[in-house]
């Protein structure tokens, strides 16, 4: 018997076919979503976001990258979103994303002399929490619940563009149950 698993390259594949679907679909002010463009950071040194969303590819104007992984990395490991600002600072990009299937952040990309930190997050997504695996992204109930979210990341990429802002608090945890202990 074949040994098979999910890859980050086939979620990958999954979101740019969602995200092309809904741009053909949709009244959205970018142009289209390619997959790992080579961005220069540096002399001698290129990245690729797994997912770029642009304004204009031709004339190189990308609006936001995505980063993608399955559910064994956090979608706010410290790697993870040093790799994804990098990218983020080279395209001139405001923000960018990080989505490990179950997670998902938006976060603004911090300066050139900044670590990326929790009060850099936009918006975090409530988990998925009926993804655990990444082979969980061909259960077919799942799989529309990540094209689901994918929809709702880029709504709220709309909204931030169009808007500036996401009218949304990114609740600290630590400090909301510290109220609720002190309210009871």
């Amino acid at each position: 018997m074949t040994d098979i698993k999910t890859t980050e390259n086939e979620f990958r594949g999954l979101v740019i076919h969602w995200l092309s679907e809904l741009f053909e679909r949709g009244s959205y002010p970018f142009e289209h979503v390619t997959s790992d463009p080579s961005i220069k950071v540096e002399e001698g040194k290129s990245r690729y976001p797994d997912v770029q969303i642009w304004f204009n590819r031709k004339a190189e104007q990308g609006f936001c990258g995505w980063e993608l992984k399955t559910t064994a990395t956090p979608a706010d490991d410290p790697e993870l979103l040093e790799n994804a600002a990098e990218k983020a600072r080279a395209m001139k990009a405001d923000h960018f994303v990080t989505w490990n299937m179950r997670d998902a952040i938006i976060w603004r990309t911090p300066n050139f002399d900044e670590k990326v930190t929790s009060q850099y997050r936009q918006r975090t997504y409530l988990p998925i929490s009926q993804i655990n695996i990444p082979d969980d992204l061909w259960v077919e109930s799942k799989k529309i619940l990540l094209k689901e979210r994918a929809k709702e990341i880029l709504d709220d990429l709309v909204t931030q563009h169009r808007d500036g802002h996401l009218h949304q608090v990114d609740v600290d945890t630590t400090f909301f149950v510290k109220l609720l202990h002190e309210a009871v």
